[in-house]
Parts: C-alpha cells; sequence; structure tokens
C-alpha cells in the first residue's frame, strides 16, 4: 500500500492497530516516532500565516499540537497511518487557529501592534505607511488562511481526507485513493467536491474583505 508522506509508515501503522484506550505507552511512541514529520508540517501550515510568524515559532506550534494531539489520542484512535495523519494536522490546525485568536483578537498583541502602527503613519512619513501597508496585508493574509482551515475543518469526513492527501502530503490521487481504500473514480468526487467547496468559501472570504 502506498502510504502518506509521514516517517516510519510501516512503524506508525503497527502503532495504530495497537491503540486502546488505556494504552498510553503506545500512544507516545506514536507520537514520538512522527515528531519529525509533526515538526515539518507545523513549519509548512505557519507559512501560510505570516504576520503570526512574527510571535510564533515553528517548534512551539509542534510542541503544543503535541500536547493536543496526546490528549485526542485518549479518545480518538486511528486505525491507519491516513487517519492517524488527518488528525495531526487537525491539531495544528487548531493550533494555528488559537495562536490568530490570541494574538490577533481584539486586545492580541498583535492588533495592537497594527494599530500602533496606524496611528503612528500620521507622524512618522512614509516608511511607516510602508510598514502599516505591510503588516495589513500580511494580517489579510491570516485571515484568508483562517478560514482555509476552518473550511477544511467542516469538510465531510472524507472529503477532508482527500484534501489532505492531496494538499497537505501532496500525494497523487491514485496514491490518495489506494490510502483511503476506495477507487480512485470515488476519490474524485471526493477531491472536486472538497475544492468546490473551499472554492465557495474564499469567494466568500474575497466578498467580506
Amino acid at each position: 500500500m502506498q502510504f502518506p508522506t509521514i516517517d516510519h509508515p510501516e512503524l506508525c501503522q503497527v502503532l495504530c492497530t495497537r491503540l486502546t484506550t488505556h494504552d498510553s505507552a503506545t500512544r507516545v511512541e506514536l507520537v514520538e516516532v512522527s515528531f519529525t514529520w509533526l515538526q515539518r508540517m507545523a513549519q509548512r501550515l505557519l507559512w501560510q500565516f505570516p504576520a503570526l510568524q512574527a510571535h510564533a515559532e515553528a517548534d512551539d506550534i509542534a510542541q503544543q499540537a503535541t500536547l493536543r494531539l496526546l490528549h485526542a489520542l485518549e479518545e480518538i484512535m486511528p486505525r491507519t497511518v491516513a487517519e492517524y495523519c488527518g488528525l495531526v494536522i487537525l491539531q495544528i490546525r487548531r493550533e494555528l487557529l488559537d495562536q490568530m485568536r490570541h494574538y490577533f483578537g481584539q486586545e492580541g498583541a498583535g492588533r495592537r501592534e497594527v494599530r500602533a502602527i496606524a496611528v503612528g503613519a500620521e507622524t512618522d512619513g512614509q516608511n511607516t505607511i510602508y510598514n502599516q501597508l505591510g503588516t495589513r496585508d500580511a494580517e489579510l493574509q491570516d485571515g484568508f488562511w483562517q478560514d482555509v482551515h476552518a473550511t477544511i475543518d467542516n469538510l465531510p469526513t472524507a472529503e477532508r481526507q482527500a484534501f489532505e492527501l492531496i494538499w497537505y502530503q501532496e500525494l497523487t490521487q491514485a496514491a490518495a485513493a489506494e490510502v483511503m481504500r476506495v477507487s480512485e473514480r470515488q476519490l474524485k468526487r471526493y477531491w472536486q467536491s472538497a475544492r468546490q467547496k473551499m472554492a465557495f468559501a474564499l469567494r466568500e472570504h474575497v466578498t467580506r474583505n
């Protein structure tokens, strides 16, 4: 079987099949084996939030996502590597969105920074105005990616899994179909439906902004 692009996929599959509600040792081993991959995914997803990069490091995102993952594995027991990878990506996305709310909520440090730049623009000259525009552009980009990840979280399970395998992990449609154990034709239906819903959500974002 074609596995997602996680490190040591065969071992991860063995550990997934061993997971039980009370088996904390297997949960920890599974997370440890896949942690380097989790760090890479955190780095890749953080890249989509340029304004957040001034306040958060990928390693910190990865550490917090790991804590979320360990907690999630107490209740959710993925039986395949694909299901596990989807759970990992979900925890990273949730951590990033929480970080965005923390820094760019109404009283977040990032939002105060944007307001301060806007106030100073009246007296500090053209360079400050350029900085304001650059920061605002980054904030808008982050809002865009917030909408993207929220939309992905709300996709039906099969569509979300197909989208994650193709978009995040860059598998071919044929490989993704094999991972999900569905026909390539069915995989294409999932992928097309997910893309249509994403396109609608992004049009809504553009309209609002």
